[in-house]
């Protein structure tokens, strides 16, 4: 994966040269495996773990950065997504607040336009904002070019203000051209047996009732998290257009996506947790992006639907084992829990040496709680993808490979017989003191 060293730059005043911050990303799990280009231009190739979603944009590292750094963030900016006055003049987006029963099915905005979701499952959120008035065009130069460092292909102003965004701050969206929608409404459900999708790549798809889907009241439009459909895709002819931000589990895009031989930049987010909580703020982003290149008019009204909520994991934070991995017993909790704090962990105080965790909603699902936290107060730790090896100041170190095998060192010694990292066991299994197995690996749906 490329990333822009400007780009993050932009997001974080790094007080380093790009040549020590490839080292210091690398040394913290975000690996740079090389570096080139000159000038504005430098580009990092990097290899982000299969469980960092979070950190495969350019905002998700400067986040890593501004945490080793102990300096500020930036937040990305939608300064375009503004509400169209009553005169039909302006840009932008205005939110009203659903009701309870408003959100189990979709919200209808002042458009008229409604979404449902049938599989909540699959399907926990599904925005929408609606843009009239468009020219859809060639994007401008800056957004191009940016793009063209990422290798990626400049296609047309709507289509590059969503690959802009997830490169930006990792959550996929998509835009549909809203006159090729029927019959006013989008449906999140399972297809039906005998449903066909013709997909953007132009290949007419024979579709599962297993697979994931956006419909409109009349067929399939898009496969959910992988690929918009051809017939409403974003042409020089569009004027209105419909976006798309929502958050599709992760099993169901994966298991989608391998069924018809797929993988796109939306599903490799998706299949490994995108945020829930990016959700608005990617459809403001897009939508900012649209109207500075292409004009038109935000409709007033994000449409929301809900399909369920979120529940942020929680843990808990003991001081025995985080100075166990650290090597050093003066390591204090209020050390730990500010640089926790630093990348969206959430402290709650506890008694004694056992305060409350609650993990970024980014994180979810393939991370141990407190593995970038405890990074960041350089310790090493476990990740349990097998795609990678981690090296840092810490005397922990793990080595995952694709025989589940792992190398832990204490000091050059095993720690005991067993142990027991964050809901994953580890037990030894040769007489090499330093081979063990890994004995609980999560369901390959989740690598």
């Amino acid at each position: 994966m490329k990333l822009s060293a400007q780009w993050i730059r932009e997001f974080v005043d790094v007080p380093v040269d790009d040549g020590r911050l490839v080292e210091d990303l690398t040394s913290i799990g975000i690996a740079v495996e090389g570096i080139c280009g000159k000038g504005g231009d430098i580009i990092f190739e990097m290899e982000i773990g299969t469980n960092r979603p979070d950190a495969m944009n350019h905002h998700g590292v400067a986040r890593e950065a501004a945490a080793l750094y102990g300096v500020p963030l930036k937040p990305i900016e939608a300064s375009a997504a503004k509400p169209a006055d009553s005169s039909g003049k302006g840009n932008g987006t205005a939110e009203a607040v659903p009701s309870r029963s408003e959100l189990s099915r979709g919200r209808k905005s002042s458009n008229d336009f409604e979404i449902d979701i049938d599989d909540a499952e699959g399907c926990a959120r599904y925005t929408a904002q609606i843009v009239r008035g468009l020219n859809i065009e060639a994007s401008p130069a800056n957004v191009a070019s940016r793009l063209a460092l990422v290798d990626q292909r400049s296609i047309n102003n709507a289509a590059d203000a969503s690959n802009y965004t997830l490169w930006e701050m990792g959550h996929p969206t998509h835009a549909f051209d809203l006159d090729l929608l029927e019959g006013g409404k989008i449906i999140v459900r399972r297809a039906r047996q005998g449903e066909t999708l013709k997909t953007l790549d132009g290949i007419d798809r024979k579709l599962s009732p297993d697979d994931l889907i956006i419909a409109d009241a009349n067929r399939p439009v898009a496969l959910a998290g992988v690929m918009g459909g051809f017939d409403t895709m974003i042409t020089e002819r569009t004027k209105n257009i419909l976006i798309e931000s929502a958050w599709f589990d992760p099993v169901a895009v994966r298991r989608t996506a391998k069924r018809h031989g797929m993988h796109t930049d939306a599903s490799h987010r998706f299949e490994r947790g995108a945020d829930p909580e990016s959700i608005p703020e990617a459809l403001d982003l897009a939508a900012s992006l649209l109207l500075a290149a292409a004009g038109g008019i935000l409709a007033p009204g994000r449409i929301d639907a809900r399909g369920r909520p979120f529940a942020r994991r929680r843990a808990v934070l003991r001081l025995t084992r985080l100075r166990l991995l650290s090597g050093d017993d003066r390591l204090d909790l209020d050390f730990a829990a500010e640089a926790l704090s630093r990348l969206g962990f959430s402290i709650a105080k506890r008694g004694g040496n056992t305060p409350g965790v609650s993990t970024p909603p980014a994180r979810q699902l393939f991370e141990a709680p407190f593995h970038s936290g405890l990074k960041a107060a350089h310790v090493a730790i476990s990740t349990h993808d097998g795609n990678y090896e981690e090296r840092s100041q810490g005397v922990i170190t793990f080595t995952p490979s694709r025989g589940m095998r792992v190398t832990v060192t204490v000091g050059g010694q095993p720690i005991k017989e067993s142990i027991d990292l964050y809901g994953i066991s580890y037990e030894r299994q040769t007489g090499d003191q330093t081979q063990w197995k890994v004995s609980d690996i999560p369901s390959t749906d989740f690598a």
